[in-house]
C-alpha cells in the first residue's frame, strides 16, 4: 500500500475527478463518518448519510474550500457531515408533516476553527482511530516483527515470555521490538497529521488538540 506524502495531493486529485483518488478519499474518511453518524442516532441510516457526505465533498466543489494552510480538512469533513445531518432531519420532519423541505445551500456552510472550544469529540475520536489504524497497517507492512510484538503484548496482553516463545526469540528482543514499535507508531501518526494539517503552527495545533483528546477520560 502506498502512503502519499501529503493528503493534499489526494485532495487535489479528487478535486480533478481522478477516480482512484476519489476512491481513496472515500475509504480514508468513511469510518469516522460512520462512527459519528451512528453516535448521533442514525445507525440504520449511517451508510447512506456517509455516502451523501462524501459525494457532496467530492462533487459539489466543497473540497475547493479546503484550506491547506489552515489545516482544516478535518473540520471541513465534520462541517459537511453536520450539514447533511441537519438537512436529513429537516427532510424527515417535513415528510411527517406531509410537505417538502428545501435543501440548505452548501455555500452557507461554515467551517469550525480546529482551535475552537466546541469540537465534536465523537467525530474526532473516530478520526483518531482511523489515524491509528493506518499507522498500524504501515507498521505491519514496514516492520512485521515490531507489529506482531506490539499486538501480542499491548493489545492482546500476552506476556513477554509467551510472545518470545511464539516468535522464537528472547524476552529482551521482544521488549526492544515493542519499544521500537511504539516509537514507529508515534512517528507514523505525526506523518499522518502533518499530511493534512501542514507544517508549522497548523501541525502543532492539531497535534496538541488530538493529544488532549486522547488523554481525556470518557464521560
Amino acid at each position: 500500500m502506498a502512503f502519499p506524502t501529503t493528503r493534499w495531493t489526494l485532495v487535489d486529485a479528487a478535486r480533478s475527478g481522478d477516480a482512484n483518488a476519489l476512491t481513496s478519499f472515500v475509504e480514508r474518511y468513511r469510518p469516522a463518518l460512520l462512527g459519528y453518524l451512528a453516535s448521533r442516532g442514525f445507525r440504520s441510516e449511517a451508510e447512506d448519510l456517509a455516502q451523501e457526505v462524501l459525494l457532496r465533498l467530492c462533487n459539489d466543489g466543497v473540497l475547493d474550500r479546503a484550506d491547506r494552510d489552515g489545516g482544516r480538512l478535518r473540520s471541513l469533513v465534520l462541517a459537511v457531515a453536520r450539514h447533511v445531518v441537519g438537512h436529513h432531519v429537516e427532510r424527515r420532519g417535513a415528510k411527517k408533516r406531509g410537505g417538502g423541505a428545501a435543501p440548505v445551500p452548501l455555500d452557507e456552510l461554515t467551517v469550525a476553527d480546529p482551535r475552537g472550544d466546541d469540537p465534536d469529540e465523537t467525530f474526532d475520536r473516530e478520526w483518531i482511530a482511523g489515524l491509528v489504524r493506518r499507522a498500524l497497517v504501515r507498521l505491519r507492512e514496514d516492520h512485521p516483527s515490531y507489529w506482531e510484538s506490539l499486538i501480542r503484548v499491548v493489545l492482546n496482553r500476552e506476556s513477554y515470555a509467551d510472545t518470545a516463545a511464539a516468535l522464537r526469540c528472547t524476552d529482551g528482543a521482544i521488549r526492544n521490538y515493542v519499544h521500537r514499535a511504539k516509537r514507529k507508531v508515534i512517528a507514523y501518526l505525526r506523518e499522518e497529521v502533518r499530511a493534512y494539517a501542514g507544517p508549522g503552527a497548523g501541525l502543532d495545533t492539531e497535534l496538541a488538540y488530538l493529544s488532549r483528546l486522547l488523554d481525556r477520560k470518557p464521560a
